[in-house]
């Protein structure tokens, strides 16, 4: 008789691993294609790690704590790849797409519920694991995203660094004006921004993974990848405008790492 409940607990099992592995990897292609859906409709929506905006004129409408929450349980399938991968160590591979999946829809929730924002500043994702006290049952991770979002009053001018034509026309350069007001317009120029980069990875990451996933980014090979988290200034990309800046900066702060928007004349 015991023999018997034996078998049944094993096939229980048995079925359980089959189930978690078919329907958990439905569920999670289903999941991936909403976040990249949901990633496209919001990518006009820059989320950045800075604390503080650089000044270029806008006036600021209105500022608010924004934040998004989630709760990701995974399958019986990759908690036994888990309870294996204790034994004998290694990458559990597994259990990344469920953190990708966690802070990354955290991040989406928290972007929906900023809509009409321009921007969402000093970004900051919290992870937490439930049900960590029993490793026999498939682990949850619980992801929450919050920073500062900032709407701008519509129509506020950027600053320019070029001074405006500030002399009076004389009668004997009356013929001349007009076209010398249309140069120098033509020549205005709003401010341009660089990435800067200084070997700096997130608290949360591990910086092996963190640099295969640069490497990958910049489409460099890991020798120059290893130069690049030396600590010295590295420039990622230069003169661009500040929409163009903060959007490679939210890609390439999904690698992990760490860069920092500055002015071109700072």
């Amino acid at each position: 008789m015991q023999q018997y409940a034996d078998l049944v607990n094993i096939a229980i099992f048995i079925v359980l691993i089959a189930v978690g592995y078919f329907i958990g990897k439905m569920i999670e292609s289903r999941h991936y294609r909403s976040i990249l859906a949901r990633e496209a409709d919001l990518i006009s929506l820059p989320v950045v790690s800075i604390k503080t905006l650089a000044d270029d004129g806008r006036e600021i409408d209105n500022v608010q704590l924004v934040t998004g929450h989630t709760v990701i349980s995974t399958d019986y399938f990759k908690t036994f790849l888990y309870m294996f991968r204790k034994i004998f160590g290694g990458r559990v591979a597994s259990f990344e797409s469920l953190l990708d999946r966690a802070k990354r829809e955290a991040v989406l929730r928290m972007k929906e519920a900023s809509r009409g924002a321009n921007i969402i500043l000093n970004l900051r994702v919290e992870v937490s694991a439930i049900n960590k006290e029993n490793p026999a049952w498939p682990a949850s991770v619980e992801a929450l995203a919050y920073g500062t979002a900032i709407t701008f009053k519509p129509g506020s001018p950027k600053v320019s660094h070029v001074q405006e034509h500030q002399s009076e026309p004389t009668s004997s350069d009356d013929d001349n004006y007009e076209d010398t007001q249309t140069l120098e317009t033509e020549h205005v120029e709003e401010t341009r921004f660089m990435l800067l980069f200084y070997g700096e990875i997130a608290p949360d990451q591990d910086i092996t993974q963190v640099k295969d996933k640069v490497a990958q980014a910049c489409k460099v090979s890991p020798q120059v990848c290893n130069k690049m988290f030396s600590g010295r200034k590295i420039i990622l990309k230069k003169d661009v405008d500040y929409q163009t800046a903060v959007l490679h900066q939210e890609a390439f702060h999904r690698t992990g790492a760490l860069c920092y928007v500055k002015p071109m004349d700072s």
